[in-house]
């Protein structure tokens, strides 16, 4: 299901939240990757400020918060590399070159580890929105989201005027 905008996709999402048919597992909603970075640890985005606010009816229905639940602990493992980095990107309180380039290596090793849960990310995110039976987007996202491009045999219905 596409919506023109985040609004009126998570107002279609509630009233079909309200229908006694819907199970969790079977429904995903789909943000934006700006938004979802608000919601999820992201070293390359630190900082990033929320632009919507996503309703607590509507939360349980998010990839992103499904992925934070998921059995492999990858919601975890960011966030300990999130803190991480940002500890090492603290200035050295004594400047030596040995701990700057022990830091250095430290946050090299990090982001290669980072790359790895992205990579796992992405593909637990297109397994989970391929075993949906209802996937909520707008229609932006449903034609950027990396999570859409191999959409094997979905199909979208858009609303708008």
């Amino acid at each position: 299901v596409c919506a023109p905008s985040n609004k009126a996709c998570d107002r279609l999402l509630q009233m079909v939240a309200r229908t006694p048919l819907v199970h969790e597992q079977k429904v995903v909603r789909v943000y934006a990757r700006s938004i979802e970075r608000c919601y999820w640890p992201d070293p390359s985005w630190m900082g990033a400020r929320r632009d919507y606010e996503i309703s607590a009816d509507v939360q349980p229905f998010a990839l992103h918060s499904k992925l934070r639940h998921d059995e492999h602990g990858l919601y975890d493992k960011f966030q300990q590399i999130y803190d991480e980095m940002r500890a090492l990107e603290l200035p050295s309180s004594d400047g030596s070159s040995g701990k700057q380039c022990k830091r250095v290596v430290d946050l090299r090793l990090m982001a290669n580890n980072l790359n790895e849960l992205l990579e796992a990310k992405q593909q637990l995110s297109k397994r989970m929105v391929s075993n949906a039976d209802v996937v909520f987007t707008t229609c932006d996202c449903a034609s950027h989201d990396r999570v859409f491009r191999s959409g094997a045999g979905k199909k979208f219905f858009f609303f708008g005027k």
